[in-house]
């Protein structure tokens, strides 16, 4: 059935595409034994993002606890990072920001049995399956610890269509008439990064004038422009698809170096202006990760029987 929605709206190269990323998929993450003796399940989520050693820059991100605890009432909610850099630049500046592996081994310390490791990545690439795996070891070894995945913000092709008219919406306040809209996202070799064109063909079936590029990956800067040339618009406005306000946002996409976004664009011809408001500032994006936050939860108090079966990534 997904394949065929696919088929109908992406083409067939997208649907080629998006099935190989899925059979690149790694294995989802095992739920151990039971414990023997019948104890009071203890429930926690964990978020985890790729994270940024620039000040402020979680601050949006973080706008998601509240609203878990709000649709979670007495859970437990914890954070890791899955980015090595950012996390040793913060030791080094006397903050320390814990692995998943290390969050995770926190929470069981405290006597949590029953954990949600929700992605707040954007798509499910090799940020999102290493972490996958690292909440399967956990669990293999992590005695009468039970671990389900929330997956990241891209997860099928209702995603992708909800994402694109949540974009358009933030984008609306203060677009000008005449002004094209541009995304730029961060862009991967992984197979997931399929998601970008598939993205980039949702936004253009609401608006033609919205396009979406990566700093690293598929679709270039040079395929945008040449998008828009052909268009014939002259003002863009340029923002981030990326969680957090960090390095990429400020230098990549809107600094003022030769080779950031707006200065090539704007080295073509274009007026440009920026709103640097991460992923993690829409608010109906965040409401897509509680989504599927929630069913992962349901899935995690779901009752079992019999032998431990395996849990997985739920969509």
């Amino acid at each position: 059935m997904l394949l065929s929605r696919l088929n109908n709206r992406l083409g067939r190269a997208c649907v080629l595409a998006l099935a190989l990323a899925a059979l690149a998929a790694p294995a989802p993450a095992a739920e151990t034994a039971k414990a023997k003796s019948p104890v009071p399940a203890k429930t926690a989520v964990l978020l985890v993002t790729f994270g940024s050693s620039h000040a402020g820059a979680l601050d949006q991100v973080r706008l998601i606890e509240p609203e878990v605890r709000a649709a979670h009432p007495g859970v437990e909610v914890a954070w890791a990072y899955t980015s090595a850099k950012v996390r040793q630049i913060m030791a080094q500046r006397g903050e320390k920001l814990d692995s998943p592996q290390e969050a995770l081994a926190k929470l069981q310390a405290r006597g949590f049995t029953r954990i949600v490791v929700q992605s707040l990545h954007v798509i499910p690439g090799a940020e999102f399956h290493d972490l996958v795996q690292e909440a399967q070891a956990f669990a293999h070894h992590g005695k009468g610890t039970r671990v389900v995945i929330g997956w990241p913000l891209l997860s099928d092709t209702n995603d992708l269509q909800a994402l694109a008219r949540i974009m358009l919406r933030a984008a609306a306040p203060g677009r000008q008439p005449d002004q094209a809209l541009v995304w730029v996202g961060h862009g991967t070799h992984h197979p997931a990064g399929v998601a970008y064109p598939a993205l980039a063909h949702a936004l253009s079936q609401v608006d033609q004038r919205a396009y979406l590029g990566t700093v690293e990956g598929y679709p270039s800067f040079d395929d945008v422009l040449g998008q828009l040339k052909a268009s014939g618009v002259k003002a863009i406005k340029l923002m981030p698809l990326l969680t957090v306000l960090g390095e990429h946002s400020k230098q990549d996409i809107a600094g003022d170096d030769a080779d950031s976004w707006k200065s090539r664009l704007s080295a073509a011809g274009f007026t440009v202006t920026t709103d640097l408001t991460p992923v993690a500032g829409y608010s109906g994006a965040r409401d897509l990760w509680l989504g599927h936050l929630a069913k992962a939860m349901r899935e995690l108090q779901a009752e079992k029987s019999g032998q431990a079966k395996k849990a997985h990534a739920t969509k």
